[in-house]
């Protein structure tokens, strides 16, 4: 009986820490790579586009129906007909891209979030078709 309790407490308990998705569906891919809204990035071998993604009313985790946001971050090799990935970094709770930083073949995003009710920065690492944290 315990542990039924305390495992379906565990459910109630949001994580604060985002997560980075591949987006393995090619019209997807397409579409959202294709896209000429978003901030643009670019280095020596891939552009990167940066969208800002609305997640579903209530995402937030509470009962004020607070909205979390994601980012979709598109990927694209600088070239004539382009491989395009697209990666989905969320969930944040009030984020905004707080910097920048273009390198020859890697591009540094610091996201600026709220996090148990502080705010952090997460810096995300991006070279050609990979993100990671």
């Amino acid at each position: 009986m315990r542990f039924l309790i305390i495992f379906l407490l565990g459910f109630g308990v949001q994580s604060n820490e985002p997560s980075i998705t591949e987006i393995r569906n090619n019209e997807k891919i397409e579409l959202l790579g294709s896209l000429l809204s978003g901030d643009r990035y670019l280095t020596n071998d891939f552009v990167l586009r940066i969208h800002k993604k609305e997640n579903p009313y209530g995402s937030a985790g509470n009962d004020s129906g607070e909205i979390t946001h994601s980012y979709l971050f598109t990927i694209s090799d600088n070239d004539d007909a382009p491989r395009r990935s697209v990666f989905e970094i969320g969930e944040f709770y009030g984020p905004n891209v707080k910097a920048v930083r273009e390198k020859e073949k890697l591009i540094e995003v610091d996201i600026e979030y709220y996090a148990n009710r502080r705010k952090t920065v997460k810096t995300v690492f991006v070279r050609h078709h990979q993100v990671s944290f």
